[in-house]
């Protein structure tokens, strides 16, 4: 006997509801350089990755959200994972690196936000990205210098100076293959530390894949501020922010290293017309800066850049945020909120005002262009609330400086 036809009725709605639910995907990739997200990147099998539901949209792992509500492994070849059946609303996705490795993308955080906004479709594109730690460094021996062709040296320290031709001389072991790279970077200071590391910009790298035997690898020194690095693998190019893992030690693959340098680089390059936004050499940088409020109230008072210009025009805006249309003149009122999204509303209010403090002429601010549009650049690719925070409270101060121009656009 034929089933009713309602049956069938009953049985397509069932089957639209199981349509109706989303998927939130991703990869977690192995980073072959160690500086963060990039092309280069391949497929990681084996990584833990956890599904949370942000129950208080605050952009953080915390008792209020509960145990995951989901556990998926990333898969061979291709690292992918993808969590099924998902509803609307807000949620974190969580890694745990392997054995042996860390994480270098996010730089500052371990989850990853996602704002699922309609009962279906994909909401893909979350990576997380890990450094194997598999550099053997006592396959590697014998280490000598060699400054600008002269007697071989133990150490780098206080024989190598701004300008040197760098040669290291090595022995790998007897059936040990190992890559290895000599780096020289220009340097903001001649010092390093987790704050201006990544302000350093590659110089000149030499790198190979060495089996048994004596080798060497030779670079220049910048003839500036400078840093020169004899590591394990690939070179780092740009290093990370303060409390992240790209960083050769955290890799646990820095043989050796030595600073340097006595004054800052660029001094020697021929004037260019334009001259640069940033100060030339000896000139320091000042103390003035005007918030958000006076931007927004003194459009005509704006410099190289125009009101409806949009965010991505300037700053690499993450496609999550749904931000990337945004106007400058937009982002001087944005009002944050909850999230990852509420937090660069936060950051942009105060980025647009800092970029527009540096390009004017009268306004002597403490940061430079380029040095702004790199730090909120960094900050969003972490996707974290926290670190987009630290930033903006950062532009805030510098904004709150006052001096420079008046409401008509007069020194003061």
């Amino acid at each position: 006997m034929p089933r009713p036809a309602s049956h069938g009725t009953v049985v397509e709605s069932l089957e639209s509801r199981r349509l109706m639910a989303a998927t939130i995907a991703g990869a977690v990739v192995r980073d072959l350089t160690g500086n963060g997200i990039s092309p280069d990147d391949t497929g990681l099998a084996g990584v833990i990755v956890k599904l949370f539901r942000d129950k208080n949209a605050n952009g953080v792992v915390d008792a209020a959200d509960g145990a995951a509500v989901a556990t998926k492994t990333s898969a061979a070849v291709t690292g992918a994972f993808a969590f099924t059946g998902v509803a609307k609303g807000n949620y974190l996705l969580q890694e745990t690196p392997g054995l042996n490795q860390v994480r270098t993308g996010p730089f500052l955080t371990d989850t990853i936000a996602v704002s699922v906004t309609k009962k279906n479709g994909t909401f893909g594109g979350n990576v997380f990205a890990n450094y194997v730690k598999d550099f053997d460094a006592s396959a590697v021996t014998g280490i000598t210098y060699s400054i600008n062709g002269g007697a071989s040296v133990s150490t780098m320290d206080g024989n190598v100076h701004a300008g040197d031709t760098v040669t290291v001389n090595f022995t790998v072991a007897a059936g040990k293959t190992v890559i290895v790279s000599l780096v020289s970077y220009e340097a903001p200071a001649p010092f390093s530390s987790a704050e201006n590391l990544q302000d350093q910009e590659l110089f000149q790298s030499a790198t190979g894949t060495f089996t048994g035997g004596t080798h060497s690898l030779t670079v220049k020194v910048p003839d500036c501020y400078f840093q020169l690095d004899f590591v394990g693998g690939l070179p780092i190019n740009p290093f990370g922010p303060a409390g992240s893992d790209t960083l050769y030690s955290h890799q646990g693959r820095r043989i050796a290293f030595v600073n340097g340098g006595d004054e800052p680089c660029g001094c020697d390059q021929p004037p260019v017309d334009p001259p640069p936004v940033d100060p030339p050499c000896g000139e320091q940088l000042g103390a003035e800066g005007l918030t958000p409020g006076f931007w927004k109230n003194h459009t005509e008072l704006w410099t190289g850049y125009t009101t409806t210009q949009t965010l991505e025009s300037v700053f690499d805006v993450p496609d999550s945020l749904g931000l990337d249309n945004k106007t400058l003149l937009e982002a001087l009122n944005f009002k944050g909120g909850p999230g990852a999204k509420g937090a660069a509303q936060n950051l942009f209010r105060h980025a647009v005002a800092a970029l527009l403090n540096a390009q004017h002429p009268l306004v002597d601010y403490p940061m430079a262009l380029a040095t702004i549009i790199s730090s909120v650049n960094t900050a969003l690719a972490t996707n974290s609330p926290t670190a987009m925070a630290q930033l903006k409270d950062q532009l805030e101060g510098m904004n709150s400086l006052e001096g420079g121009i008046d409401a008509h656009g007069l020194a003061i």
